[in-house]
This record gives C-alpha cells, structure tokens and sequence, in this order.
C-alpha cells in the first residue's frame, strides 16, 4: 500500500508541476501579448501623426493663413515668352528739367496714374543765380515760332499733306515751348524754373525724387495722353495657329512681389500678330493693348502668359501655395482644425497666377495658399505634440 500511495502522489505532483509550468507559461505570453499590442498601438499612433504640424488657434490668426479647397476647373492652354511695355505711338510726352537745379513737386503725391492737364507746372527747379531778361528773351521767340508751325500743321494735316504722327510731333514741340516761357516767367518772378506736362494725360513714370538735383534736359517724368498701354511680345512660329484663340494675358514683372497682372480686368484686347519673314526671324510680333493700372512704365521687361483654348476638369493652385525645395515641390494641407501636413505634388503648367496639379492633391483637400511660409516654419521649429516627432 505504501508503495502504490506514493506512486499516486507522485502523479499527482506531476501533474501539479507540469499545469503550473503551462500557466505560467502562459501568463507570460499573455503579458507580451498585451506589452506587443500597446507597443503597436503607440507606434501606430506616432506612425500616423509624426508629420503633422499642429498650430495655435493664436499663431494661425497671427501668420494670415488661408486656405483653398481643391476643386477642378477650367485652365487655360499657357504660350509663355517675353515682353515689353510700350506707349502707343504719338501719344506720349515728356516732361524735362529746363534748368539745372534742385527738384520740387508742386504736387506732393504725384505717382504714376496720377491724371495731369496740358500745360500743368508738375515740379520747379530753383536755380538762383541764372540770368533772367535772356532767357526771357529766348523762350517767348521760340513759343512764337513754335506756335506759328502749329497753324500751319493744322492746315496741312487737314488735307492729308502731313502724317498725323508728325502733326502730334509739332503740337508737342509748342506744348513744350508753351511750358518753358512759362517756366521762365515763373523763375523770373520766384528764382525757380517750372516743368510742366506738354500734354493731358496720365503719368506713366516719375525718375526724379523730391530734392534731388538735376542738370538741364534731364528727364523729370513721362506723360501717356491715353492711359492705355501696349504690350508687345514675341512669340515662336510654332504657336501661330494658337494666337488666333488668345483671349487674355497675365504679366509678371521681374522682381516684382506684388505678383502677376491680370490683363482680362483692364480692357485686354489683342491688336495685331503678323507672320514675319522666317528668313529674317522664327519670332511672331504679337501686340495687345490694355489700360495702364498706374503701376506700369513704359519701356519695362516682364514676363507674359499668352492664355487660349481653355481645358476643363484641371486641378490648379495659386502659386504661393507651392513651395520648390531642392528641385521638388509640395503644399501644405489641412488635415484637421489647426493641424497641417506636408504633401508632395507634381506640376504642370503655370499662367502666373495658378499652377496646374498632376498629382498629389484631390479633390475637396483644403490647402494652404496664404502663411505657407509660417507653417513651413512650425514644421521646422515649431514645437510638437507631446509623444510625437518629427523626421526632416
């Protein structure tokens, strides 16, 4: 009895040992279960918020952040080349320093777009010491001469025996005798000379500040009689079927921050594209007219963005919201209230204003397009969400 007695209890202690073995073994794997899980839920969570920049209500009032949903329509078929801003032929007065001396603007927000009447004193030159009763002398022959060749070139013009270029020529060679006699009567009576306006107008440029010395017959402003303005550029021979569904342009002035003209709202109309002779260039002169916004000179270089044949269902972005870094380029979208994240896009073409999108963005994402930069900063200082990271 003794021995089967121990037998049975060493069976039983087996037993015993060999379950509390497998629990054990058991809870073990149960705790690294449960240790894996949490570790994969918290790698999940960073996994999924590690690039995101999250900003106060305070600092995205403060930066001026806007935002844009996507959503696709129409973009226009771009030619982009070169450009210059020219005045319409006899239509343009200058106004130079009849003396030297130091400047003064008889009117003290005179600008460009400022409206201007013929024969209006635009700045004075005081130049004491100069001899009056010669001057005097000189300036009142010459406005007789000059008025003298007027009547007579209105006669002739009336006839066709003149080109009206040349009669514009005349009428602002007296506009100018006009202006010096009576800058120097003016400087006879207060020692300073006048500069007036030969024509009405709009002021197209100002080159001289207030203060500043000038020497005779420099350039003090230029005067457009019509504030429109013409635009030429040269476009390659392969675009000449395409410049017949030009519908509007946009401008760009180098170095320029104000950003890209939009022609369509100031009268665009396209005046002349000729084919010239390919022997002699492969470029087609094509001239549009516009008004002058006030803020154009003329003789000035820009960059221009014919636009024609518009394409439907395009995905497009103002230009400030693309940021360029080391040859890629990305946008910022809003993920969440306050939370933004870095998107990779591909672009296509530009009309100055707008950027065509290929890919990387949908439709109905809300993208950054004003304060890019300030998020771009918190992305790169700011500070993050307690647990998170970020990789650059």
């Amino acid at each position: 009895m003794s021995i089967r007695r121990t037998i049975y209890t060493l069976l039983i202690l087996g037993m015993t040992a060999t379950f509390g073995l497998s629990c054990s073994h058991s809870h073990d794997d149960h705790d690294g279960e449960h240790k894996d899980v949490a570790a994969a839920r918290q790698t999940g969570t960073e996994a999924g918020h590690e690039d995101e920049i999250t900003m106060s209500h305070e600092a995205i009032e403060l930066a001026g952040i806007k935002t844009e949903t996507v959503a696709p329509a129409p973009f226009s078929y771009v030619i982009k080349t070169g450009g210059r801003i020219q005045s319409p032929s006899g239509m343009q007065g200058v106004v130079t320093a009849k003396a030297s001396g130091i400047v003064n603007f008889t009117n003290k927000t005179l600008a460009t777009g400022t409206p201007v009447s013929a024969g209006q004193t635009l700045f004075t030159i005081s130049s004491r010491g100069m001899e009056q009763s010669d001057g005097q002398q000189t300036a009142a022959i010459n406005l007789q001469l000059a008025e003298t060749e007027l009547k007579r070139a209105e006669e002739l013009v009336k006839d066709n025996l003149i080109s009206k270029r040349e009669y514009e020529k005349i009428r602002s060679n007296y506009a100018n005798a006009k202006a010096l006699a009576q800058g120097v009567a003016v400087r006879g009576a207060t020692g300073a000379v006048g500069a007036s306006s030969p024509v009405g107008g709009y002021i197209t440029a100002v080159n001289v500040s207030q203060g500043q010395f000038v020497n005779q017959g420099d350039l003090l402003a230029t005067v457009s009689q019509n504030r429109r303005l013409h635009l030429r550029a040269d476009v390659s021979e392969r675009q000449w079927e395409n410049l017949g569904a030009i519908t509007g342009a946009n401008i760009v002035i180098p170095g320029n921050d104000k950003g890209a003209v939009d022609l369509s709202k100031l009268g665009f109309r396209m005046v002349s594209s000729q084919m010239p002779d390919l022997t002699q260039s492969h470029y087609v002169p094509v001239i549009m007219e516009f008004d002058n916004p006030g803020s154009l000179r003329n003789g000035s270089v820009v960059e221009v963005y014919l636009l024609s044949s518009p394409r439907n269902g395009v995905i497009s972005l103002p230009k400030s919201a693309i940021i360029e870094e080391l040859g890629q380029h990305f946008v910022f979208a809003e993920v969440h209230d306050h939370v933004y994240k870095r998107i990779p896009v591909s672009i296509g073409t530009s009309d100055g204003i707008r950027v065509e999108i290929r890919s990387g963005v949908k439709s109905g994402d809300k993208i950054v397009t004003e304060g890019v930069q300030s998020v771009r900063h918190a992305e790169n200082g700011g500070k993050l969400p307690a647990g998170h990271s970020h990789n650059h």
